[in-house]
């Protein structure tokens, strides 16, 4: 007889707007077609993703819990149901000045017909609260392309101080850290 281990998936969170999840297989349309608008990705990879290419990003995303921790969440709109977005931390072990390794690396991404409502910043900051009371890092990071002016203000918004700035695969980025209060 074996046992069935149970991972550490996402907690669930709840935000007046947003049902905070953990990535499920059946959003890999939304996630898809997220990355495949040039309204989202000429921010973010810099180039629309294939099926196949979305799909590793799911998993890699939703691996994280399992070997961090820590990782993203779904951001699954109340009223329709539908993947608003993704957020939340990571260790990407990028390459990158200054050094943020043992930094978690806090991220967002919202689709494009949710894009203008503040959902990003409701997210973020119950995600926020959550990694001010159950990470261990005294630190966290933030890149963001130079060019992503919503994000850096969000950024600037919920404590995070610019670092340095530098590229990061050939695109100018910034380097932010947000210590816990």
């Amino acid at each position: 007889m074996s046992t069935l281990q149970t991972s550490r998936g996402a907690p669930h969170l709840e935000t007046q707007r947003l049902r905070l999840r953990g990535l499920r297989a059946s959003d890999l349309d939304a996630f898809e077609a997220m990355y495949s608008d040039p309204l989202v990705y000429r921010l973010l990879t810099g180039k629309p993703l294939s099926r196949e290419d979305a799909w590793a990003r799911m998993l890699r995303l939703a691996g994280l819990w399992e070997l961090s921790g820590y990782g993203y969440w779904a951001l699954e709109d109340k009223a329709t149901g539908a993947l608003a977005g993704i957020a939340g931390f990571a260790e990407f072990h990028r390459t990158i000045e200054p050094n943020i390794a043992g930094k978690p690396e806090f991220g967002w991404a919202l689709a494009s017909s949710f894009h203008g409502r503040k959902l990003s910043t409701e997210a973020v900051a119950a995600i926020q609260a959550w990694g001010d009371r159950e990470l261990d890092a005294d630190e966290t990071s933030c890149i963001i392309a130079t060019k992503n002016a919503p994000s850096i203000h969000l950024a600037h918004k919920i404590g995070f101080e610019t670092v340095a700035e530098g590229p990061y695969n050939d695109v100018a980025h910034l380097v932010l850290l947000r210590r816990r209060p």
